[in-house]
């Protein structure tokens, strides 16, 4: 039993006792079945059903901002939402209603002609089950079928992972009469980076360096993600724009042997020099005038 599982048993014994526990187990192991690969549709926007028996509640889809450092290094982290659960009174506030066929939808026979009747299905969201429906102003359950709960889950985020991967906990949407809740589904939404940029499995990052050291070399020492230090040496002459690359100074990725790395990309860009007075260009001139292109 998951950790989530027990911390729902508990909340659940806690609001009803030993009564609402029974009730919860009930609705779960009556809950399985249906078949995955039959067709999926919406039925008015706010259910979908697999097959013939098994409905669903909506999957609840959130965005989960993170850090380029969080997806460098791995994080693990408390994440808190509100979702809908059933009153642990619901069965007290169902009636017997002969046209309800299932959740939210009525089936009603009208005459059009002698001796023809017409079945039209429409939505009624008074009907919680085939042959029942929801009684008015019901005491059990003042709040109506549903009332709000606070739960939180524990996100991992696994080293390497992607703007707009999803990280799926199935089961914790959304709770309806006569339905399996969805899925809690959190969409990773990477915040921007100061100084790096991602693409893919690579890392970018631009250099200034001076004229002198794009002319003579130079050494520089960049600060990673992580903190780590990379260094970034060149000694030839370099041009405005040039990339370099240093494998596996990248984000990381997942391989058939493990875990490895992308590469990391550095474009230089070359600060020249505002003012010169008579003296350097005379110096320059002379140093550069022979020098080859």
């Amino acid at each position: 039993m998951s950790v989530y599982q027990t911390q729902k048993k508990k909340q659940t014994y806690d609001r009803g006792g030993e009564k609402a526990l029974k009730q919860m187990e009930m609705r779960e192991n009556s809950g399985a079945g249906g078949d995955p690969f039959s067709s999926m549709f919406d039925v008015f926007g706010q259910f979908r059903q697999r097959g013939d028996q098994e409905l669903r509640t909506s999957d609840l889809v959130i965005p989960l901002r993170v850090s380029l450092r969080q997806l460098y290094q791995g994080d693990s982290f408390g994440v808190k939402y509100v979702r809908q659960v059933l009153c642990l009174s619901h069965d007290q506030c169902e009636k017997n209603c002969a046209d309800c066929h299932g959740p939210g939808l009525r089936i009603k026979k009208q005459q059009i002609a002698p001796g023809f009747v017409q079945q039209v299905q429409m939505h009624d969201s008074e009907c919680v089950a085939r042959g029942k429906c929801w009684k008015p102003n019901c005491k059990a359950c003042p709040n109506g079928q549903t009332q709000k709960e606070r739960i939180e889950v524990t996100v991992d985020i696994v080293p390497g992972m992607k703007d707009g991967e999803e990280i799926r906990f199935s089961g914790v949407a959304d709770e309806a009469i006569g339905h399996i809740p969805g899925d809690l589904v959190m969409v990773i939404k990477a915040t921007q980076h100061d100084w790096f940029k991602r693409s893919g499995d690579n890392l970018h990052i631009s250099l200034d360096v001076p004229l002198v050291d794009a002319l003579v070399g130079f050494g520089h020492e960049i600060t990673h993600i992580d903190g780590h230090k990379v260094n970034f040496t060149k000694n030839t002459v370099t041009s405005d724009g040039e990339v370099s690359i240093i494998k596996g100074q990248g984000m990381p990725r997942k391989t058939k042997g493990g875990v490895g790395f992308g590469d990391l990309h550095i474009t230089v860009n070359i600060k020249y020099p505002k003012v010169l007075d008579e003296k350097q260009r005379t110096a320059i001139e002379s140093v550069l005038r022979n020098a080859k292109y």
